[in-house]
C-alpha cells in the first residue's frame, strides 16, 4: 500500500474511533440523516434516541433526536482496524514476492469488509455499497495477484469513502 493510501485509511479509522469517544449531542453538524426506516435496524446497529433534558424545550429535543438507525462508530472501528492493517500489508507482501501472504491478507480484509457492510447496512445503504464494492474489488485483485494493482488501489479508495460515508450516520450517544 502506498504511504498515502495507508495514511488515508488509517486517518479515517482514527476519525471513526475518535468519534466513538467524543460526545455528539452538542455537535455543530446536527443529527445524522435517516437513510432507512427504523424497522430496518439490526442488533448490531443501535437506534439513537436522546432523552430530552428538563431544561430543553420539547421542540428542541425533537429536532435533536435522530430519526432512524445509526452506526456505532466504536463497533465500526473495531471491525475496521484489522481490515486496514491487512490492506496495508498486501502491497509489501507482493513487493516481496509473497503472493500467498498477500492473498491471505486480502481474504482477511474481504471478510472484514463484509462485516463492516453488515454493520452499517440499516443506517447507510451507501456505505454498505461502498464496503461491498471494496470487498469485491479486493477479491478480484487477489485473484490477479501479483497483478491487480489498479483494483487494489480502487478498493482502498472505496474503503476510505465508505468510512467517510458511515461517519455521517454515527450514533450520537
Amino acid at each position: 500500500m502506498t504511504p498515502i493510501g495507508t495514511l488515508s485509511a488509517a486517518v479515517m479509522l482514527a476519525i471513526v474511533a475518535a468519534a466513538a469517544c467524543a460526545p455528539a449531542a452538542g455537535s455543530a453538524s446536527g443529527p445524522p440523516p435517516a437513510s432507512a426506516p427504523a424497522s430496518a435496524a439490526s442488533p448490531t446497529v443501535a437506534l439513537a434516541t436522546l432523552a430530552p433534558r428538563p431544561s430543553v424545550s420539547a421542540s428542541e429535543a425533537a429536532s435533536a433526536a435522530p430519526s432512524g438507525p445509526c452506526v456505532e462508530v466504536a463497533d465500526l472501528a473495531d471491525l475496521g482496524e484489522p481490515v486496514v492493517t491487512a490492506m496495508a500489508g498486501i502491497q509489501p507482501a507482493l513487493d516481496a514476492g509473497k503472493v500467498d501472504d498477500a492473498r491471505t491478507l486480502a481474504k482477511t480484509a474481504t471478510k472484514g469488509l463484509a462485516s463492516m457492510a453488515e454493520l452499517v447496512g440499516p443506517a447507510s445503504p451507501a456505505a454498505t455499497q461502498l464496503f461491498t464494492t471494496a470487498a469485491t474489488e479486493l477479491a478480484q485483485a487477489a485473484a490477479a495477484f501479483p497483478g491487480g494493482s489498479s483494483l487494489l488501489k480502487q478498493a482502498r479508495t472505496d474503503l476510505d469513502q465508505a468510512f467517510a460515508t458511515a461517519e455521517t450516520v454515527r450514533c450520537s450517544s
